[in-house]
């Protein structure tokens, strides 16, 4: 995929038959590998103009105009970085979607909102409700840091505290937009929409009023409720 290109040949003869047709100088493989060395430094530089010279800039004006603020360091790739901007970003075409990930990706200063972190959930933990492994699904994750205890979604989590009957200080939950780490009593929770969680039917989360409701008409959501508002019968119906 380098400027200068390489074709590999079984033998001598059909690469002179190549040559004789095409040009180009025989070598083996080392000395191929030496040149595409030296290739790659150029190759790189071409890269960065075109990214720089039309790329990001078609990224940027995408970014500020189509999505809601992200901050691509919260991402372990740009594959996962691309996934979250389907759900933020009013975008259907998948070139402008990959120059704004390329210009988050690249340029991370350029994120405006200073993010808080995900919620880290160890591993072969296991949700104490259900049993299962919360790791497997860390974008649903939620957690009770007063006793260090990780739910694989919010519903299990409003179960648990429900049962204990406890005012517990700090929970917190995943927004579903932005993965990241929300206070959960501050939250608004999105019922009944097309999106379900590893346990089915779910609670999904949100840090502001707006993105819950829109979440709930892009994904047929029947409710929106806070914290204060779930109760067991409301959990019995999801």
């Amino acid at each position: 995929m380098s400027v200068n290109s390489k074709y590999a040949f079984a033998n001598e003869d059909d690469a002179k038959e190549f040559q004789t047709q095409n040009g180009g100088t025989i070598m083996n493989f080392q000395k191929a590998f030496d040149e595409a060395k030296k290739d790659f430094i150029n190759d790189k530089k071409i890269i960065k103009t075109k990214k720089e010279g039309g790329m990001y800039a078609k990224g940027k004006t995408a970014y500020e105009t189509k999505c809601q603020k992200t901050n691509a360091k919260e991402f372990r790739n740009i594959a996962a970085l691309k996934e979250n901007l389907k759900k933020i970003c009013d975008i259907q075409n998948d070139g402008e979607l990959q120059a704004v990930a390329l210009y988050l990706w690249d340029n991370p200063k350029i994120n405006e909102q200073k993010q808080s972190s995900k919620i880290v959930v160890p591993k072969n933990v296991k949700c104490p409700v259900c049993g299962m492994y919360v790791d497997k699904h860390p974008n649903w994750a939620a957690v009770i840091e007063d006793e260090n205890l990780y739910f694989d979604g919010v519903k299990d989590m409003m179960k648990y505290i429900l049962k204990k009957k406890k005012a517990f200080e700090k929970v917190f939950v995943s927004d579903y937009y932005k993965l990241k780490k929300i206070d959960a009593k501050a939250a608004f929770y999105v019922i009944g929409s097309d999106v379900y969680g590893p346990m089915g039917n779910e609670l999904i989360p949100f840090e502001t009023k707006n993105e819950a409701i829109t979440f709930a008409k892009d994904h047929n959501g029947k409710m929106i409720v806070t914290f204060k508002e779930i109760d067991e019968k409301l959990l019995e119906e999801l």
